[in-house]
């Protein structure tokens, strides 16, 4: 499992308009075996990405799992809005924009919606503080790792107000 540094990791993407999906590059790799001294980094393989809040866990696509050349290590009940199936899964390492890499996270593999392979999921985000912003009408989102701080804009009215 994923040991946070003392210190948050964090990011922030700026779009040039206000966007519906928040999408970002990522990485995905194999978890290393112990025999293995590379680490994940040497072996990320990189992929497009959407955060998504409303999903319980991080996904993948059929892509990214023979790009990778991932092993099964199971299956899982997958629940979307309007059906549910039995999906395959795989224990991965996920690096995000910033370079951190969070390890053995379980995902499913399932069918991404546009051209992203990989679906970041409150079992990710809930790592860390996220928020989303529209200064200027134009979509910001952020996010650091550990979590460092509430993020409270009701209590705050007035930060960093333009």
């Amino acid at each position: 499992m994923t040991e946070w540094s003392e210190t948050p990791d964090s990011f922030t993407f700026r779009y040039d308009q206000r966007v519906d999906e928040l999408a970002t590059p990522c990485g995905v790799s194999s978890v290393l075996n112990e025999e293995e001294t590379d680490g994940p980094e040497s072996r990320m393989r990189p992929f497009q990405a959407i955060w998504d809040t409303g999903a319980t866990n991080s996904m993948i696509s059929t892509a990214v799992v023979d790009y990778c050349g991932l092993e099964l290590s199971g299956f899982t009940q997958v629940n979307q809005i309007q059906d549910s199936y039995r999906a395959a899964t795989y224990i991965v390492d996920i690096e995000l924009p910033n370079g951190l890499v969070v390890s053995d996270v379980r995902v499913a593999e399932g069918s991404m919606l546009g051209v992203e392979d990989v679906l970041i999921g409150m079992d990710i985000i809930g790592f860390g503080d996220f928020a989303i912003t529209h200064p200027s009408g134009n979509t910001q989102f952020t996010f650091r790792c550990p979590s460092a701080a509430d993020i409270d804009f009701a209590a705050n009215p007035n930060v960093a107000m333009r």
